[in-house]
């Protein structure tokens, strides 16, 4: 039979194991957030150059606007010649290849963050039963952050996405 102080140690290494995981899936999703708004501003630079082949630095202000120009480097843009419309679909491939490296990371600290979540019932049944009050609320609150870590995810509206809808 397993005792109390057992389940003591149990409860300290789950403890320190959550404080890991959280800072390791917070990593995680804000560099999926960082990658995200790097793609779209990508592909949407690719769109752009895409219709803009040919055209003059300031026509092309005039035709789009100022408030382009605080998002792209216009110099990257401007002056193209030639550009292929499939750049944009090039692009999309690639961000989305590392979107979903980085989505299979947070997928295996999630699954990591519900088999503790099980192992926290588990101790928070032994708690009530032993009458472990101050125990019992360590493991509610525990099992609180991982219930909220298991449902956190990444944040897809980028300024880009705004400035998209501003205009």
């Amino acid at each position: 039979m397993t005792t109390i102080t057992t389940w003591n140690k149990r409860l300290k290494k789950v403890n320190n194991e959550v404080k890991e995981i959280e800072s390791l899936l917070t990593a995680a999703i804000k560099k999926y957030e960082s990658m995200y708004s790097h793609g779209v501003k990508k592909i949407m630079q690719a769109n752009l150059k895409e219709i803009m082949v040919g055209v003059p630095k300031e026509e092309a202000i005039d035709l789009l606007g100022p408030k382009l120009l605080d998002v792209f480097e216009w110099d990257d843009i401007l002056p193209v010649e030639k550009y292929s419309k499939f750049n944009a679909l090039v692009w999309a491939k690639r961000i989305q290849r590392e979107l979903n490296k980085q989505d299979e990371a947070i997928r295996y600290y999630r699954n990591r963050l519900w088999r503790i979540h099980s192992l926290l019932e588990k101790l928070e049944e032994v708690y009530i039963k032993s009458n472990e009050k101050k125990k019992v609320r360590k493991v509610f609150e525990l099992m609180h952050q991982v219930t909220y870590l298991i449902f956190l995810r990444p944040y897809r509206a980028t300024y880009i996405a705004k400035l998209i809808f501003s205009l």
